[in-house]
């Protein structure tokens, strides 16, 4: 079930808009804090009514809903959706991306690891290419605060398996950071394709970007790493477990499977015709 708490009306003459989508699974202490300083940094960069701001509780536990519902007369062009049920990062974003009207489309994270300033940047190269994936490891790159060395040896274990897993990964160097900005006409192009719920969801968006012929561009982006979203290490060997299957799945979906079940239909169909129009010669 799907509640929409808070929608302000956009008026026809402001369709060129930025929509923002923000995942939020247990962020009660985190989300009114980042969507203050979204609001802040967006309201003096766009005239009134240019942005909407989809807020995604994800099946939490603790009161980010009532929160975000509390707190949503305080912003302008605020969408709040509820499911009950945890659908996962990738799952959340899939069913924001069905809502959203505007061009180009940001996914965010609830913390504050990656500043506005740095969205404004993503943004704006998505004027010369289709995707704009905030990234860590770039030389443009300021990490304010460096993920614990095992948090960063794991996310340099998974980049180097994408590589390895899909050639057209292998200039991209982080897939995981939590700011990306996508235009409108790659997710209608790509969205059939957009079926990881979990972390992996974010390799997903760039393996399919790739895969359909848009330009994907890393941007270096300003990054704190924040101790308290660790939710990853609360579970830690159960979500390496979850995004090396999910890894593995995007792998057999991109492999070879697909055109060798489609070209056993086809010789299937052939021979079936084949014996027919023998059948009937006889």
């Amino acid at each position: 079930m799907t509640t929409i708490l808070s929608e302000t009306i956009v008026s026809e003459e402001s369709q060129s808009k930025v929509s923002i989508i923000i995942p939020a699974y247990n962020e009660d202490e985190r989300l009114v804090s980042r969507l203050q300083s979204i609001q802040r940094s967006f309201g003096d960069a766009f005239r009134a009514g240019a942005y909407e701001l989809i807020v995604v509780t994800d099946g939490c536990l603790d009161a980010t809903f009532a929160t975000a519902q509390n707190h949503s007369g305080q912003f302008r062009g605020i969408k709040i959706i509820c499911f009950p049920e945890r659908l996962g990062k990738g799952g959340a974003i899939i069913k924001a991306l069905d809502i959203t009207t505007g061009d180009p489309i940001v996914l965010l994270d609830a913390d504050d690891s990656v500043p506005p300033e740095s969205v404004l940047r993503l943004i704006e190269a998505t004027r010369h290419c289709d995707l704009a994936i905030g990234s860590r490891y770039v030389r443009e790159a300021r990490l304010l605060v460096r993920e614990p060395p095992l948090r960063f040896s794991l996310g340099r274990a998974f980049n180097a398996c994408a590589r390895l897993m899909f050639r057209s990964m292998r200039g991209i160097r982080d897939t995981q950071c939590g700011a990306k900005v996508v235009r409108r006409h790659v997710i209608e192009r790509i969205r059939k394709d957009l079926f990881i719920t979990d972390f992996v969801f974010d390799l997903n968006l760039i393996v399919s970007t790739l895969d359909h012929g848009f330009v994907v561009k890393e941007v270096g982006i300003e990054w704190k790493h924040i101790e308290s979203e660790s939710k990853v290490s609360e579970a830690l060997a159960r979500f390496v477990l979850l995004m090396s299957l999910s890894l593995v799945r995007l792998r057999i979906y991109y492999g070879m499977c697909r055109p060798l079940l489609q070209a056993r239909g086809i010789i299937w169909l052939a021979g079936f015709l084949w014996n027919f129009a023998t059948i009937e010669r006889k």
